[in-house]
């Protein structure tokens, strides 16, 4: 009979030991055919075995397999990847800071650069041909042509060289700052002249700045329509809008009452394009209208309180 506990002894740990790797027919029918090559135990004794301790038999999940164990992994991944995400948003920001403060730094010291060096002697060469001039004789009108047109040249780079320093001072890249720069452009480039200038602005946005570009390319295409104006138009009034709008929206109308132009043959030439160009840079839709009666040039954004945050691109 010890014998017989021996066997049902061995055969209990397999069942203890092995609940998930043998299947319980492969069970029964192995513990029968040690049985019958042993002569142990009948087939009738292996039953009452098995029905006597294998029905009660309750197999326990693993804890890993169990849903509640499923759901607690997956909510500490979900927390951890909270955690990460806010340490990565805020490595992020700090880095957008930094570089904020490069750019603003190395616009500066450039802008101070071209002020100070190239600035001062386009005005050292201006000095110098109005000394020039003062000497030459009346009588030799080549030399005053020549010098004048020296003096012009100069006169053209200081301003251009004023704009760039203007273009990147950073003090410069909020949207009052362009709106003044475009009102005194319009006022100065008519002084001197019959036209009657009248300009209007109306400005609902505080606090927003822009990048080098966005400045820089507003200034450009309205140089271009001021010096149309001037050239060809042959107006005698010039009206100049800067009007922006509750939801964001920024419109600039540059209008006068010349002579106008036919647009299908002046886009053949650069000075349209680029302005076209430049508008596309900076998101904006540019409209030229004309006729016998005058032109207006529109230059619209929007909206620019969602569409520019520069304080995050960083």
């Amino acid at each position: 009979m010890s014998l017989k506990l021996l066997f049902v002894y061995f055969f209990l740990l397999s069942i203890i030991y092995f609940p998930f790797m043998i299947a319980l027919k492969q069970r029964w029918a192995c513990a029968q055919e040690l049985a019958f090559l042993s002569g142990i135990v009948t087939t009738k004794y292996i039953k009452m075995i098995m029905s006597a301790v294998l029905l009660p038999l309750t197999l326990f999940k693993h804890f890993y397999s169990k849903t509640s164990f499923f759901f607690f992994v997956m909510g500490q991944y979900i927390i951890f990847r909270y955690i990460l995400a806010g340490k990565n948003s805020r490595k992020i920001k700090l880095i957008r800071k930094i570089r904020k403060q490069q750019e603003y730094k190395v616009r500066k010291e450039t802008a101070e650069d071209l002020h100070d060096g190239l600035g001062n002697k386009l005005i050292r060469i201006q000095l110098l041909t109005d000394m020039l001039l003062t000497r030459t004789s009346p009588v030799d009108q080549e030399k005053i042509t020549l010098i004048e047109k020296i003096r012009k040249n100069t006169d053209d780079l200081y301003a251009t060289t004023k704009d760039l320093v203007w273009m990147l001072d950073p003090e410069n890249d909020s949207f009052e700052q362009l709106g003044n720069r475009l009102k005194n452009f319009v006022e100065d480039a008519f002084r001197g002249t019959t036209v009657l200038v009248r300009t209007v602005t109306s400005l609902n946005i505080n606090g927003i700045s822009f990048p080098l570009m966005f400045n820089k390319n507003i200034l450009l295409i309205f140089q271009e329509a001021i010096s149309n104006c001037i050239k060809y138009a042959g107006a005698k009034n010039v009206l100049f809008i800067i009007k922006s709008y509750e939801n964001g929206t920024i419109l600039f109308l540059l209008k006068d009452n010349g002579k106008g132009f036919d647009l299908n043959y002046s886009q053949k030439g650069n000075g349209l394009n680029n302005m076209h160009e430049r508008a596309k840079r900076i998101n904006a839709k540019l409209n030229i209208f004309s006729n016998s009666s005058g032109t207006s040039v529109i230059l619209k954004i929007e909206p620019i309180k969602n569409q520019y945050k520069y304080d995050d691109q960083y």
